[in-house]
């Protein structure tokens, strides 16, 4: 949903150029002292004697644990139904502490991953139904520990076991498919005893990476890059090799690469060109009918999803014979190979036929299954990852001792903040395609991976449109340009690109942003976090339940206001904390919908008033349907449970760009003198922040002032002031000359508004007239251009 919380830039009608981003660790605050409930805990990964060992601590610590150790000899089913027995054995489990592969990573033995990863698969899916229908947000858990030198192998002194970064990839994806499941990636030394850190990392769910190195506690941050100097000038007597090349990207920049430089690409793909096949000469259209026609006519033998693998297949031989004739036509040095990246023979074979001219090597290959953990068999999971790490393990071993002047990775958003829904296994393949890259620099070979985020209807991606809900998509042209340049500098390290990023961000995510520093959406998340506080409950598309507290005296909005001597929140501050709920509560599929209005606001006076530790506020907010609009019904109370505030917000398929005003300012208010009267008994506003105006009443009985807005940056001492949908300044204002003139002295116990209209640009300005009817029941807020912004209709003081 659209409100300036999530502001109107997040969907340009002309994209910015996608900047690039680097990551570095950073230090990160020691966890707190207080210590969380622990729940039903499941040990699993590394090997037998690491488990007992993190078991037998967490047990000291009164944790109920359970080690997992499912039959290695067992197919994926077979471990799925193991797991799931245990399940039954001892019931529903709270948590996993995953301990992933905790062997020292080498090119001629990677190690025992496949047999870690499909434990961690299996017990995923056995806990996948249970976890994905639990709406508490405090109650599960999944904490992955890799070995990558504790500072996630971004410090450039070397990584351990690289492939840790599948289960980094894998457990920053499972907000998507989990959103109340509590993530944390745990990055040690390789020698560090992780026991201790483990039950100190449960303690707290503060951020989504965090490393531990002599007792330093780090995580990461990102910043904005800028490629260097070009310094790798590749010419027609240089030769590139494109692993999985032959379609969609990779033979986009294959094309580019050859038709740019004049060099010689090689790329490959697993299956072999159409040789004869009277299908492959077919037109689209009738390829497509053809096909069509194949699947209505599945003959006895068959099945339909074997039809359709088939149809895959066939669609991929087309594609890449068409564009190798294509290159042909252009008289591109573009040549084809057939064979699996990850088979060591063939990437062998690969760089021998690149020969001396060899310069740069380009692992594009990769494969995707996008459906959810509960529908993923543990084989295709790990035949995702293996495309990945096997081809990159492939390819590496094929060069031996030779240095090519640039190893470029092809890797993946996915990897370094989470997947969207389906894209698990995905993600975890391309963040362990970072690490891997990471630790070949160890040995010399230095390797470069860039991170993309979904390509224009290019790709890998399966839903498009699905895709444009997580983030901005980038450009064809813009990306190869981007890549272009990335290959030329030949810097080491990892990259990302990503632009605008979109409306399906869960509330567990956050985290994954809190140090996302110098993107176009920083203040926009960081308002989100801001707003929504601490979930306790949370039913994607249908509820929410937050908490936030409020320190006394820690910013000047907390100051401002007071009943009955005491400090309060300002009724406005309250306002904007209800609304934001609507962020989170919106209808399945993220449509764009622009709030319109917020109506039937009860506020309870007293339960504006903090104790002397400050203010918390309780925050319930449930949507639903009715007719053409979207409702979330929101309530907030004290912690005490006492009401604070209720009323319902409205959303429209359309933007209020426009609103009737009635009661537009008049040139000719009559000459009766200003006035500025106090609030009734038990009610007071400093002024020091919202400064009362200079009223002045018309001929009959208007209220008109000019108000001068407050920014976000006067009311919180924070490093990101959050962004607003309401004029604060403005509602005090109206709130203050209400409670002056419409009633005899006395305690106020409720505000009463009928309707809050919200037109578009209402925080835009920094002057607006306010207008009120003589009644003082209904008023207008019209910005500098004569626009009517926000209204107040049925506004009661009682």
């Amino acid at each position: 949903m659209i409100t300036e919380h999530v502001t109107m830039a997040a969907e340009p009608t002309r994209p910015e150029p996608q900047p690039l981003f680097c990551w570095y660790p950073v230090d990160a605050p020691t966890p707190g002292t207080a210590k969380q409930k622990i729940g039903r805990t499941l040990v699993l990964g590394g090997d037998a004697a690491l488990q007992s060992h993190v078991r037998d601590h967490l047990a000291a610590a009164g944790v109920e644990a359970t080690v997992v150790d499912l039959p290695d000899d067992r197919t994926g089913d077979a471990l799925v139904a193991a797991a799931t027995a245990l399940l039954d054995e001892i019931g529903p489990v709270d948590g996993i502490v995953d301990l992933g592969v905790a062997t020292e990573f080498a090119l001629s033995d990677p190690g025992p991953w496949r047999t870690a990863l499909r434990q961690t698969v299996a017990v995923l899916k056995a806990v996948y139904d249970d976890w994905a229908a639990e709406t508490d947000a405090n109650r599960l858990f999944y904490l992955a520990v890799t070995r990558m030198g504790g500072r996630m192998g971004y410090d450039g002194e070397g990584v351990a076991q690289p492939l840790g970064g599948i289960w980094a990839g894998l457990a920053k994806s499972l907000p998507q498919e989990l959103p109340n499941c509590r993530v944390k990636v745990l990055d040690l030394a390789a020698e560090a005893d992780a026991a201790p850190y483990v039950l100190r990392e449960l303690q707290t769910w503060d951020l989504f990476e965090i490393g531990w190195r002599d007792e330093e506690r780090s995580t990461l941050a990102a910043g904005r890059h800028v490629a260097g100097p070009a310094r790798l000038d590749l010419s027609p007597a240089d030769t590139v090799v494109l692993s999985g090349g032959g379609r969609g990207l990779g033979f986009a920049m294959a094309r580019e690469l050859a038709s740019r430089f004049g060099c010689r690409v090689l790329v490959s793909g697993r299956h072999p060109l159409p040789s004869g096949e009277e299908w492959a000469e077919l037109t689209d259209e009738e390829f497509e009918r053809r096909e069509r026609d194949r699947l209505r006519a599945t003959p006895p033998d068959s099945t339909v999803r074997e039809i359709r693998a088939d149809t895959f297949r066939r669609r991929a031989r087309r594609e890449a014979l068409h564009n190798l004739q294509e290159a042909a036509r252009r008289s591109l040095p573009i040549e084809y190979h057939a064979g699996d990246i990850t088979e060591p023979a063939f990437a062998r074979a690969l760089v021998d036929a690149a020969g001396p001219a060899l310069r740069v090597v380009i692992h594009n290959a990769g494969v995707a299954a996008p459906t959810r953990l509960r529908n993923k068999t543990v084989d295709s999971f790990l035949a995702t990852i293996q495309t990945k790490v096997d081809g990159f393990v492939a390819l590496l071993a094929a060069l031996g001792d030779r240095r090519v002047d640039h190893f470029c990775n092809v890797g993946s958003v996915s990897g370094r903040l989470g997947g969207m829904i389906g894209q698990i296994d995905y993600a975890a393949a391309n963040e362990a395609l970072t690490r891997l890259g990471f630790w070949a620099g160890q040995s010399g070979q230095q390797v470069t991976t860039i991170c993309w985020p979904t390509w224009q209807r290019i790709g890998l991606i399966a839903n498009f449109d699905a895709a444009l809900r997580y983030a901005d998509a980038l450009p064809v042209d813009a990306g190869i340009r981007l890549w272009t340049d990335q290959i030329e500098a030949a810097e080491p390290g990892e990259v990302m690109v990503l632009g605008r990023i979109g409306r399906a961000v869960s509330p567990g995510q956050l985290k994954g942003f809190a140090n996302f520093r110098d993107h176009p959406d920083t203040d926009r998340l960081q308002s989100l976090g801001h707003y929504l506080g601490e979930v306790e409950d949370f039913a994607p598309f249908r509820s929410i339940r937050a908490r936030t507290r409020l320190a006394a005296g820690s910013h000047p909005c907390l100051t401002e206001f007071t009943v009955a001597g005491t400090f309060a929140l300002p009724v406005s501050l309250v306002l904007e904390y209800a609304l934001a709920l609507g962020d989170w509560v919106t209808p399945e599929g993220f449509p764009t919908l622009w709030l319109s209005r917020l109506r039937d606001v009860i506020v309870s006076v007293p339960g504006l008033v903090g104790d002397a530790d400050g203010f918390e506020l309780v925050k319930t907010g449930s949507g639903r349907k009715t007719g053409d609009t979207w409702e979330v019904a929101v309530s907030l109370t004290d912690a005490a449970g006492r009401p604070v505030m209720r009323a319902t917000a409205e959303y429209e398929s359309t933007q209020n760009k426009a609103m009737m005003d009635p009661l537009a300012a008049q040139d000719d208010w009559g000459a009766e003198s200003p006035t500025n009267g106090e609030g009734p008994a038990g009610i007071a506003w400093s002024g020091v922040l919202y400064r009362p105006p200079l009223w002045r009443r018309g001929p009959d009985g208007r209220l008109s002032a000019r108000i001068d807005e407050v920014p976000s940056s006067d009311e919180w001492t924070l490093p990101v002031p959050p962004a607003r949908v309401l004029l604060h300044a403005a509602i005090e204002a109206i709130l203050r000359a209400r409670t002056a003139n419409g009633r005899s002295p006395g305690a106020v116990e409720e505000i009463r508004i009928a309707e809050i209209g919200i037109g578009s640009g209402a925080a835009a300005g920094s002057s607006v007239s306010v207008v009120g009817a003589a009644d003082l029941g209904a008023w207008r807020v019209v910005d500098v251009a004569g626009q009517c912004v926000l209204t107040l209709n049925g506004l009661e003081v009682v």
